[in-house]
């Protein structure tokens, strides 16, 4: 029974490949026969006036350009958290506040030194006051009625030593004039000497202490005059000392209000806050605000471009929607920041372009941004090329940086888009489709088509757009160009009478 069953099947068989046969033969016949067949199946364009234009494509995600981490300076214990995740915040709007009893209590003491240095300045800058100027005033004349009087002192001295002088001499005569005259006797005379020297020693010592007491009046009337002037004249060296007084007064007041400033966080910046990632009663250390830039590094495989190598790449959004902070740590990361601000009226998007394509794109070059999940686009500018290149699959790429320019509403950090950089435009010049091109080297040449006849020329060629390839010499505007021929442009014509054949021998 099988074998029965078999012949029907071999029979069919048989009879397709007899068909095959003869369908071949009549093809080969048509073909040879029929000039005009061949011609039909030649593909052609012509010679045009045109814009070309030239792009390098990529992909990427969309990323903040100005995201800055803000943490506090100083630290502390977490008092207040006035913002969440998604919150726009504006430029110096408080964000955070730690206990400041410390602080404050240390700004207080610093200002009340300020006050007395800057007193003790002002006091050394005026001189002696009113009421010590007439102190000086009366101790000058104090001293110098002192003077007068120890002159007078010594003038009296003086006097009494020559008077006693004077009598104990006549004295010493008498007792002498006494005994000469036998009325008197030794005892007398020497008794009269005795006086004499005993009075002169006692008016010597009293002049010597009159003219003592005179000197020390004199010395204390020079330093009451000295005083009085010093206190009447400001010293360049007392103002200098009581000025850098104050200003290390005034530091320590600046360092005092710094650091209690510092309890409180604000928003460098206008923004809208990514993340928060402290809560009330938390104990940060001062680390301050990190960095602004872009949170984001793309990284990607070579795709291909609508004018070459282009690249498709996925980055790594460093923004996103954040969370408020509301664990229980008992300290927060200053690496991070307290809270995380972008600026979403600022995005940007970063593809990995080929190192062939990355020759052509410069900073300046207009782009058009596609986001892939909205359906939207927007234009955009070439702001950065990465001088670095980095690896993927052993291609060597270039991060590209496409900075949008009035980005739609809704664009959400970390959204996929794709990006096409012009980078090149030619307006109002010859174009030929880029495939009638071949090229050889640096020899560039097309198939000119003219009254059926076919012939190389060579041509120079411009801009290689995404529409065509500019033709800078060789044609003219209007002719026709020879393009590949394809298999299935040589088949599609059929065979006459065999039609159904083709559709049987393709099944």
């Amino acid at each position: 029974m099988s074998r029965l069953r078999s012949r029907p099947t071999l029979w069919i068989n048989v009879g397709l490949a007899v068909a095959l046969v003869v369908a071949g033969a009549a093809a080969l016949v048509t073909l040879r026969s029929s000039p005009d067949a061949a011609a039909s199946t030649l593909r052609t364009t012509a010679v045009r006036t045109g814009t070309v234009t030239a792009t390098v494509s990529g992909s990427g995600n969309v990323t903040s350009a100005d995201v800055v981490a803000v943490g506090f300076a100083t630290s502390g214990t977490v008092t207040s958290v006035g913002v969440a995740a998604g919150q726009r915040v504006d430029k110096g709007q408080i964000l955070a506040r730690l206990d400041a009893t410390s602080a404050q209590r240390a700004l207080d003491s610093a200002k009340a030194q300020l006050a007395s240095a800057q007193a003790e300045y002002a006091q050394t800058a005026a001189g002696a006051t009113s009421t010590q100027r007439a102190k000086d005033a009366l101790a000058v004349t104090a001293a110098q009625q002192a003077v007068s009087a120890a002159e007078a002192a010594v003038t009296t001295a003086q006097k009494q030593q020559s008077l006693d002088a004077s009598q104990t001499a006549a004295a010493v005569s008498a007792a002498e004039a006494a005994l000469t005259a036998k009325k008197g006797t030794q005892a007398q005379v020497d008794q009269a000497v005795q006086q004499q020297q005993s009075t002169a020693l006692k008016d010597e010592q009293q002049v010597q202490q009159a003219q003592q007491q005179l000197t020390q009046a004199r010395n204390q009337l020079a330093q009451q005059q000295v005083t009085q002037q010093q206190d009447a004249t400001v010293q360049p060296a007392q103002l200098a000392q009581a000025n850098a007084t104050v200003q290390s007064a005034q530091a320590q007041v600046d360092q005092a209000q710094q650091t209690l400033d510092q309890t409180t966080l604000r928003a460098p910046q206008a923004g809208t806050v990514l993340a928060v990632n402290g809560s009330v009663g938390q104990t940060v250390s001062g680390g301050g605000t990190g960095a602004s830039g872009s949170g984001s590094s793309g990284s990607g495989s070579s795709g291909s471009g609508s004018s070459g190598s282009g690249s498709s790449g996925s980055g790594a959004s460093g923004g996103g929607s954040g969370s408020s902070g509301s664990g229980s740590s008992s300290s927060t990361s200053t690496s991070s920041g307290f809270v995380t601000i972008a600026n979403l009226g600022a995005l940007q998007v970063t593809a990995d372009i080929g190192e062939a394509d990355a020759a052509d794109v410069k900073v300046g070059q207009s782009a058009t941004v596609s986001l892939v999940a909205t359906g939207t686009a927007a234009t955009g500018k070439v702001t950065a090329i990465a001088l670095q290149s980095i690896t993927s699959n052993n291609v060597v790429e270039y991060p590209v940086t496409v900075t949008l320019q009035d980005p739609p509403d809704g664009v959400r950090l970390g959204a996929t888009a794709n990006v096409s950089i012009t980078t090149g435009t030619a307006q109002d010049t010859l174009l030929v489709t880029s495939s009638a091109v071949t090229t050889l080297g640096q020899r560039h040449t097309v198939t000119l088509v003219q009254n059926g006849q076919e012939t190389v020329v060579p041509v120079q060629v411009g801009l290689a757009g995404d529409n065509g390839t500019q033709i800078l010499s060789g044609l003219s505007a209007g002719q026709t160009v020879l393009l590949p021929t394809t298999t299935t442009a040589a088949s599609s014509g059929g065979f006459p009478g065999l039609g159904g054949l083709g559709g049987v021998g393709g099944r």
